[in-house]
């Protein structure tokens, strides 16, 4: 048997969604339609769920629309993690919005769609004039709710009591770069949008508006993706303009908390002000994964076209039917596991019937998706498994189990308690112990 492995790439087009997406994509698209601008929306999920893939179809889809003259929605997309170590992500956005007006062979065929790119450079600049005025950092720090530690609060009283001109001055500066790069942008976007209804006779310029795709922000420093959130909030929530922000929720309440100095709460705060709704990317059902995971591991051990022997195809329903049971449901995780079986059964295919497949697959599950947990499992197997075989209940102690091995599963107890047919291991005389299974799977993955 020759080994292949998936990839890990987001899905391009709609005829690749196997997991079925497209229902909520669906929805998404009609409440984006439907929003009174400006708008910003929050599309959440943990890494792996799908986030990046959900976007790019929806971008896909918005396009097919317009393109067939059904919608005036157009979409942009922005990639904020290539731009991760930029405080001033506001040029690298506008940037985004110049290249989908420059890739529209329509407009830039219209013999005066000559203002678009005087009026992108003067937004720009007036951008970066924005995002490194101290006086605006310091207003948006403020903005934000952290207080100044007490000896920066002294300096800054005795700057003012000192230089009070000085001080007025660059607020009123920094007033007017606010004010100017707010209707500067709103402006931009109306030239887009009343050369798109010149380029075509469909759309009435009142009708149009953008909606702006960022991913990937909560991958950003946390100072960059504090300043974004803000910028966005203050300058680019012009009245033409959606903008879907994808990103862990959790990751970056902690990100803006930690930025802050200030607790989780006053993070969350942050996030809650910037969006006006939130939905999140939802779990395929047990069935999709289930009909998934065949579908790929039949593509990758034998060929597709033809039915698989009986032992391949008993093997396809118990890794995909052990998956659903567990809960796992996270597609990049699923993407993962199937590897880690393809070379689980590449290195044991003449002896496969000595093992408990249930039981390799929950193992596999535990060492690519709770390292501390397997590694508690490799050193006290017998004991690990009598312990979390109460997970959840009120006989478990999450205290004591933390304190006796050693490791933090709090932050991941939740889950896990949701998932307790993970730890739910098959007992078989006949085949190797518990530990062998062990030491099978953790010679296949880097926590060996």
């Amino acid at each position: 048997m020759s080994t292949r492995f998936l990839s890990d790439q987001p899905l391009e087009h709609a005829a690749e969604d196997e997991l079925n997406f497209a229902p909520f994509i669906e929805l998404l698209q009609r409440e984006l339609e439907g929003a009174e601008t400006p708008f910003v929306y929050g599309l959440l999920g943990e890494s792996g769920a799908g986030r990046t893939t959900v976007l790019r179809l929806l971008e896909a889809r918005l396009k097919q629309t317009r393109e067939a003259g059904a919608g005036a929605l157009v979409p942009i997309a922005f990639n904020a993690r290539l731009y991760q170590n930029d405080v001033n992500l506001i040029y690298p956005l506008l940037y985004a919005v110049r290249q989908a007006y420059q890739s529209d062979r329509r407009i830039t065929a219209l013999s005066g769609a000559r203002g678009f790119g005087g009026m992108f450079a003067r937004v720009a600049a007036t951008s970066a004039l924005a995002a490194t005025d101290v006086a605006l950092r310091g207003a948006t720090h403020n903005v934000a709710g952290a207080a100044p530690p007490l000896k920066d609060l002294r300096e800054q009283l005795e700057a003012v009591r000192q230089q009070p001109d000085n001080l007025e001055g660059i607020l009123r500066a920094w007033a007017d770069t606010v004010s100017q790069l707010h209707s500067g942008f709103e402006a931009l976007l109306g030239t887009y949008a009343g050369d798109l209804a010149r380029a075509d006779p469909r759309l009435k310029v009142e009708d149009v508006r953008f909606a702006i795709l960022v991913d990937d922000l909560d991958r950003c420093s946390p100072e960059t993706l504090l300043a974004t959130l803000e910028a966005t909030r203050q300058f680019l929530c012009g009245r033409r303009a959606i903008f879907v922000i994808a990103l862990n929720a959790e990751r970056a309440v902690q990100a803006i908390a930690r930025q802050l100095r200030a607790a989780a709460d006053d993070g969350r705060q942050v996030l809650e002000a910037t969006l006006h709704a939130t939905a999140a990317v939802p779990e395929p059902a047990p069935e999709q994964v289930r009909q998934f995971v065949r579908q790929q591991l039949q593509r990758l051990l034998a060929d597709p076209r033809l039915a698989p022997p009986p032992a391949l195809d008993r093997t396809l329903d118990i890794f995909g039917q052990t998956l659903a049971d567990c809960r796992i449901a996270n597609p990049r995780k699923i993407k993962r596991l199937i590897n880690g079986f393809v070379r689980f059964l590449d290195r044991n295919q003449a002896q496969l019937e000595q093992f408990s497949l249930p039981n390799i697959v929950r193992l596999l599950a535990l060492a690519e998706m709770e390292p501390g947990l397997f590694q508690a499992y490799q050193a006290d197997p017998e004991r690990v498994s009598v312990e979390l075989a109460a997970l959840g209940s009120p006989d478990f102690s999450l205290a004591a189990f933390e304190q006796a091995h050693g490791i933090w599963a709090r932050a991941a107890y939740p889950r896990l308690s949701l998932m307790r047919k993970l730890f739910q291991f098959e007992a078989d005389p006949d085949r190797p112990g518990l530990r062998q299974q062990i030491d099978v799977v953790a010679a296949l993955t880097r926590w060996s």
